[in-house]
């Protein structure tokens, strides 16, 4: 099974970091792995997401 990560589809997406972490507004020192998965959605805020959430790309 092939899953793309919700964040790719994301604004607020940013990409790699220097350390090769995958990054974001919400997140910028490293989204966790539950959420660039899909097993939690981030449609809604989450604690410590700085008031960014999912918005799609449009």
């Amino acid at each position: 099974m092939v899953v793309f990560s919700q964040c790719l589809d994301c604004k607020n997406f940013i990409g790699k970091d220097k350390e090769g972490k995958y990054i974001c507004k919400a997140y910028p020192e490293g989204i966790a792995e539950d959420i660039f998965w899909n097993r939690v959605s981030h449609k809604e805020n989450i604690d410590g997401d700085k008031g960014f959430k999912y918005e799609e790309i449009n």
